[in-house]
């Protein structure tokens, strides 16, 4: 794979090249840590336990920390790299075809397969959270329809 210049100038090049590297991996960072803990406490959040429901909420509030500690490193490292560049006067551009070169296209086709994976294990999950919603409605109503006595009404609810 090769990477057409972005600029004329090597420095202008590897800035731009460095900033979509750091750009790419803080996006990859924040989807990655933001969707799974969102996924958490969405299932906490649907299996109707009350008690998790604080366990659900700090996953949530630790993934956005973690995210938010990891992306200093990354920007200070972009920062790093572009500096070092510039100070010994380096081009980036064959360091990163040499790079992109190792990503084959089973890997890429290996990285697709487990992206439809997650897609479709999120669809499965909002399917099953909204039937499981509607079935427990209908649970709800024909057991409050039977006549129960007080301490078994406490356990339905």
């Amino acid at each position: 794979m090769v990477i057409h210049r972005l600029a004329e100038t090597p420095e202008l090049n590897n800035a731009l090249l460095v900033g979509s590297a750091v750009l790419f991996s803080l996006l990859s960072i924040w989807f990655v840590l933001g969707i799974s803990s969102l996924l958490l406490r969405q299932g906490i959040r649907a299996s109707g336990i009350k008690s998790l429901a604080s366990l659900g909420e700090g996953i949530y509030k630790q993934g956005r920390l973690l995210a938010a500690v990891l992306s200093i490193p990354i920007a200070l490292a972009g920062i790093g790299v572009l500096g070092y560049a510039l100070w010994r006067g380096a081009d980036l551009q064959p360091w990163f075809e040499s790079t992109l070169r190792e990503f084959t296209p089973d890997m890429l086709k290996a990285l697709g397969r487990g992206a439809v994976l997650v897609v479709l294990m999120l669809i499965g999950f909002y399917t099953l959270q909204r039937s499981g919603r509607r079935v427990m409605t209908r649970l709800e109503q024909k057991l409050r329809e039977r006549q129960l006595p007080e301490s078994q009404r406490i356990h339905v609810e």
